[in-house]
């Protein structure tokens, strides 16, 4: 398991400890299912089935499936293994790793086994899975931060460029601009890195 999805399963037996409008507070155990049924008052873990219809009412929830010409959805629970498997390749983990963490025997079954799970956990958390949206960074702000790494000021190089070009009466994107002048910075700053080395 990631971290995130730790904090998540901390917050929940939390939640469970604390007992909440419709559950009394639970002593957690040893013994105690993972995750529960709540509509038991005693804590007995959920099945298979419920598993797929909690997984489908917040598909509903959430706008994300619609039925797909017969009586299935487009988004099942399986999708949710095609999504873990296909986001961990593109992040660069072995298509064997994956399979094997995602409980398949693979040829290779006894070379992964003999790894040993802590480095199958840092394969895993180098992969950097996670549920959150990643923030997107612009083409301009990366070649910002290319040229402030090899010491130069981005902003002043701009000013300078804006200052020589002066006004222009063609309408132009300002952004395109600044990415494709920035940009031939780069190529110069990178050629003079090269040159002293």
């Amino acid at each position: 398991m990631g971290q995130e999805a730790v904090n998540y399963l901390k917050l929940y037996l939390q939640q469970r400890r604390l007992g909440t409008r419709y559950q009394p507070p639970e002593t957690i155990t040893a013994i105690s299912p993972l995750i529960r049924d709540e509509g038991r008052a005693e804590p007995k873990g959920i099945t298979p089935k419920q598993v797929r219809t909690i997984i489908h009412s917040l598909y509903m929830k959430k706008g994300l499936t619609t039925k797909s010409g017969g009586r299935y959805y487009d988004l099942r629970t399986p999708s949710i293994r095609k999504y873990f498997k296909t986001q961990m390749i593109a992040l660069g983990t072995q298509a064997d790793y994956v399979d094997y963490m995602m409980g398949h025997t693979v040829d290779t079954y006894h070379d992964i086994q003999s790894v040993g799970i802590d480095k199958l956990r840092s394969i895993y958390a180098a992969a950097g899975l996670s549920i959150k949206q990643r923030t997107q960074v612009s083409k301009l702000d990366t070649i910002k931060e290319m040229i402030r790494a090899l010491g130069e000021n981005p902003e002043q190089l701009l000013n300078r460029e804006a200052l020589t070009r002066g006004a222009t009466t063609e309408k132009e994107n300002i952004t395109d601009f600044q990415i494709g002048f920035l940009r031939n910075q780069l190529r110069v700053l990178i050629k003079e890195e090269i040159q002293y080395k």
